[in-house]
């Protein structure tokens, strides 16, 4: 077994190392986004800890190859500001407007602030500059979660985690549960800190498993592979045991299809408007539903304004809005700051009075509520634009992506964007942890890169 420490070293080193042979073989263009797809491998609690700050495997090696970059490529970083790259730079300008309103120093907010919204969609951004960078980036993201989703299966069946058994015990930052679901398998957490976030992440791995389906041409082989990796990942999926990434999957099919087809798309407005009015008239009941998927048997009393309400996961997620909703609007532009917000339950006005209701609803189980408090309704709108102007981006690229993006198609876009879709549904079930923020916004960077392409070729 070894220390959190060494086991961060040796994942640093591996990823880097593959990096370079990739680059030197390849080219150096390819280093950025195979080291990034290779990083993904260490568990997220191989940290180590820099001016107070935590550094997990893929922060450092997101830093050490963007160095590498604006030494070999450093013509490539301003060719082009995309409207995503707006968004981000104001996302990072209002954490610190933020937070040194609520009285942090300017200078260490302004470095976490990039670590925090900056570096991994600049990573994601300058992995994909280059031709056919899609395409080839795909088999190593595809195959990575592959791994990842195998050793997934495994532990759901075994209950033992493979980084924590040749590596080191994952930390109590997150609580995380217990015993087989259904009685039948355990919850994985792969190389994550919680099922869920483990779920979000393999939820946006099998974009690359679509795109190498769709950049197969005649390749029968690489074909098959990106099946059996979207299959493996798909399940990699199922044995976390959570409901929200399984549901978030149907959303990116429904969304896919609705982007590929006129009728399939009046067929699912048709679907969600009948099953809209069928939760109105069986609300109780789908709720009831959802908790035996679950596996909640039992609910338990908790008191909101004075009513005592029944208590479970699912519908946690509805007292999160009804609670933490108004407190989010009663903070205005800026919120309540960093500080306030890093622990559960949050330091924010407005919280029940009963203790135990106030420990029972402590998590604030909703990524943009979480932004909200934290940021305000300015943060809160931007992080909102960023995704949906990716999903808006992969669409409209969706016209030129056989031109641009060889021997990728219309196909690849169409997967992106559904999955973009997807993942921003099931933010809406889980808190914002930087276990897996970090690869939504490394996604949002691919997404702006391969736009970046196209102005550049345009221009030229």
């Amino acid at each position: 077994m070894f220390s959190s420490e060494i086991s961060f070293f040796c994942f640093v080193f591996c990823s880097l190392a593959v990096s370079l042979g990739v680059g030197w073989l390849w080219g150096k263009q390819w280093a950025l986004g195979v080291g990034m797809a290779v990083s993904l491998v260490a568990a997220s609690w191989f940290e180590v800890q820099v001016a107070g700050f935590p550094i997990n495997v893929s922060t450092a090696v997101a830093i050490t190859l963007l160095v590498a970059f604006c030494v070999h490529s450093r013509r490539d970083l301003f060719t082009v500001v995309t409207p995503l790259d707006l968004i981000v730079m104001l996302l990072v300008a209002w954490h610190v407007v933020v937070d040194v309103y609520y009285g942090s120093d300017a200078l260490p907010t302004l470095a976490r602030a990039y670590g925090e919204w900056g570096l991994m969609y600049a990573a994601g951004r300058y992995a994909v500059l280059h031709r056919g960078a899609l395409a080839g980036l795909a088999p190593w993201f595809a195959g990575v979660a592959s791994v990842i989703a195998v050793a997934s299966i495994a532990e759901s069946l075994t209950g033992i985690n493979l980084w924590e058994s040749v590596f080191h015990v994952a930390d109590d930052r997150v609580s995380r549960p217990q015993g087989e679901r259904y009685g039948i398998f355990h919850r994985a957490i792969g190389m994550t800190r919680h099922p869920i976030f483990l779920g979000v992440i393999l939820m946006l791995l099998t974009a690359w498993s679509g795109i190498m389906i769709d950049s197969a041409n005649e390749s029968n082989r690489k074909r098959f592979f990106g099946w059996m990796t979207l299959l493996l990942v798909i399940a990699g999926v199922v044995v976390t045991g959570s409901r929200g990434p399984v549901l978030g999957l149907c959303g990116a099919l429904c969304f896919g299809l609705s982007l590929s087809s006129r009728i399939a798309r009046w067929a699912i407005a048709i679907g969600v408007l009948v099953g809209g009015i069928g939760l109105t008239f069986n609300f109780d009941r789908v709720i009831h539903g959802l908790d035996a998927i679950g596996g909640e048997r039992r609910a338990k009393i908790v008191r909101i304004n004075g009513d005592a309400e029944l208590y479970t996961g699912t519908r946690n997620r509805m007292f999160v809005v009804q609670i933490y909703g108004p407190i989010a609007m009663a903070g205005g532009p800026l919120g309540y700051g960093t500080e306030a917000t890093d622990r559960f339950p949050p330091n924010v006005p407005g919280l029940p009075t009963d203790p135990e209701s106030k420990v029972r609803l402590r998590i604030v189980d909703n990524t943009y509520i979480l932004i909200a408090l934290r940021f305000g309704i300015v943060g809160v709108v931007l992080f909102s634009a960023l995704l949906l102007g990716a999903i808006w981006t992969c669409v409209v690229l969706r016209r030129v992506a056989g031109t641009y993006f060889h021997p990728c198609s219309a196909g690849s876009m169409v997967v992106f964007a559904s999955v973009l879709f997807g993942v921003s549904l099931e933010l809406l079930t889980v808190y914002c942890d930087f276990d897996f923020l970090p690869w939504i916004l490394f996604h949002c960077g691919v997404v702006s890169g391969l736009y970046a392409k196209t102005r550049v070729f345009t221009a030229g």
